[in-house]
């Protein structure tokens, strides 16, 4: 589904409607599983991939929106609070867990 033709060398160019196709097809999957659902490699710092799921799946919503919006201004929170209304929750939980060490 995803097209590199018109992208950065390496990155796929996902389109709005490709992106609201897979949310209509399946309403009720998770960020994580969308994200396999439009064949997105997202590669996650083996820490971050030790966290709970609802963080994991703040983070590839965080991801996918950088898809659609640059930066982290009001744009691209409205784009977070419109597919995850919990999102400030789960960063902060995702936030407030302790990094590992060596």
């Amino acid at each position: 589904m995803p097209s590199a033709s018109s992208a950065a060398p390496g990155k796929a160019s996902i389109s709005r409607e490709q992106i609201l196709a897979v949310l209509r097809s399946h309403p009720e999957a998770t960020i994580a599983e969308l994200a396999r659902q439009l064949n997105l490699n997202i590669r996650l710092n083996n820490q971050l991939a030790q966290k709970p799921k609802c963080c994991l799946d703040y983070i590839i919503l965080h991801e996918l929106a950088h898809l659609r919006v640059p930066g982290h201004g009001e744009a691209f929170q409205a784009l977070l609070e419109a597919h995850q209304p919990d999102w400030q929750e789960r960063r902060a939980l995702l936030n407030s867990l302790p990094l590992l060490t060596g």
